[in-house]
């Protein structure tokens, strides 16, 4: 007798633990399901940012190869002068300055005009090391110009009958760049990225649509532990917990897609990355469903 009369409360312990490991079970499935969805469109989105930058230095590459191969150019007569003079006209919203160096690292000329920088020799930066050494095209990484500003250089060779004369090289300002190739974020979007982040190949931050994360400058454990991930000059999907005072949201998991950046002599990592916390608030509605559908079935039960 008073087995029967526990035979209802059993069977409705025994339908809740039921019930309890399938939403179990179905909000993890649709969790992984989800994270998969989110790595797959970020995955998308650094590819479509890779290769719109690398687009944007084959241009200037293109460019730049047709300048060199001139004989004004590489004999910087009035004429060589009056080309890099129009150039820079026609190209001053995506270039700060044009320059010819000599086959010794020393500025010959530039444009805008700078006397200052005139015979400065330049043979002690990395990049024109490299140039100096390789005779190939040359993408710099973030450094301070003669000039005095944070910049990018792109380096061409100038070779006539088979001798090195120098380079010719425009510095680009890297917000430009940004504006180029960044997709920033949209919550109206389903899938909509967070941050995302370029990386130099020293894993120097070049942009991000969060500029707190720029101003930590990687000093925190787990930047240093995400830029370690990805300096590998591939692609992959990552995850990585930060905690830090630097960023909107402290102790977080994120979920990363990174792609390499192929440009000449280096490479940069886009990294497009969104929180754990972002997707679960999408995930949400799935699981007030779970709990109603549990809800009902309790009450059919009792």
């Amino acid at each position: 007798m008073n087995f029967k009369r526990i035979i209802p409360y059993l069977t409705i312990a025994i339908v809740t633990i039921l019930l309890l490991v399938f939403i179990y079970s179905a909000y993890t499935v649709v969790k992984k399901e989800t994270i998969s969805a989110f790595n797959r469109q970020q995955m998308l989105v650094a590819k479509q940012t890779s290769k719109v930058i690398e687009n944007f230095f084959e241009r200037f590459k293109g460019e730049l190869e047709l300048l060199s191969s001139l004989d004004g150019i590489s004999d910087l007569d009035i004429n060589g002068k009056a080309i890099m003079q129009k150039y820079y006209t026609n190209r001053s919203e995506r270039i700060k300055a044009i320059t010819r160096m000599d086959e010794n690292g020393r500025i010959i000329f530039t444009v805008p005009s700078n006397r200052k920088i005139i015979g400065k020799d330049l043979s002690y930066q990395e990049h024109v090391k490299y140039v100096l050494k390789n005779h190939s095209p040359t993408v710099s990484d973030i450094f301070i110009s003669v000039q005095e500003y944070e910049t990018i250089a792109f380096h061409m060779p100038v070779i006539k009958k088979g001798i090195f004369r120098g380079t010719i090289v425009i510095l680009i300002p890297f917000e430009h760049i940004i504006e180029k190739s960044i997709p920033f974020s949209s919550k109206k979007e389903r899938y909509s990225c967070e941050n995302t982040t370029i990386f130099t190949k020293k894993g120097n931050i070049l942009a991000t649509t969060c500029e707190k994360l720029k101003e930590s400058n990687l000093k925190e454990s787990s930047l240093i532990l995400l830029k370690e991930k990805i300096q590998d000059n591939k692609s992959g999907i990552v995850t990585y917990i930060i905690d830090s005072k630097s960023c909107p949201i402290k102790k977080s998991k994120y979920f990363c897609a990174y792609h390499s950046v192929k440009l000449e002599n280096t490479y940069w990592v886009v990294v497009v990355m969104t929180s754990e916390k972002e997707i679960l608030v999408i995930m949400q509605e799935f699981k007030n469903k779970l709990y109603l559908a549990m809800s009902l079935c309790l009450l059919l039960v009792m």
